[in-house]
């Protein structure tokens, strides 16, 4: 009986399986194991979701690899468990954001000012952008959308979700 490895399988059945994991884990588990494994991965679109990584994993994927990749489709920011990681991301990681294939973004719990500052800075540089969601526990979040914000023109955009919880 023969064992077979994991880098002797067909490219096929290897985005078969990158297929059932989180672009955040995907790149953890499999980026930079071996050439193969990370050409694979960067030309594959990824769906990555940091609403429950730590803070330091957070830090590495954006100051170490996502500068690298441009093929972020769809990404999920949260404020759940962290304070401030959309705060950071919108601050520190707009030109990665704008460099990327980014269809779907979700933010979730972001703060009123972080959202002021992402309607009026990153949203209209978004242009390949399809959807956005925001959602929000906070039950005494207002938000005023100033009349800038209803000028933009995206032409790809076409849903917009809004959920307070």
């Amino acid at each position: 009986m023969s064992v077979s490895k994991l880098e002797q399988l067909a490219n096929e059945i290897m985005y078969t399986i990158f297929d059932y994991l989180d672009g955040f884990r995907l790149i953890f588990a499999f980026r930079g194991l071996n050439s193969r494994f990370t050409s694979l991965i960067n030309h594959m679109l990824l769906h990555i979701n940091t609403r429950y990584c730590r803070k330091a994993d957070f830090n590495y994927l954006f100051d170490s690899i996502f500068p690298f990749t441009t093929n972020v489709f769809s990404l999920t920011i949260s404020n759940t468990n962290h304070l401030g990681p959309i705060e950071i991301f919108i601050k520190r990681y707009l030109d990665l954001i704008l460099h990327n294939k980014l269809n779907h973004l979700k933010l979730i719990d972001i703060d009123q000012e972080a959202l002021n500052i992402f309607l009026k800075t990153v949203f209209p540089k978004l242009t390949q952008l399809v959807s956005l969601n925001i959602t929000n526990s906070v039950t005494d979040f207002r938000y005023n959308s100033p009349p800038e914000i209803m000028n933009i023109s995206l032409p790809a955009f076409k849903y917009l979700s809004l959920s307070i919880k």
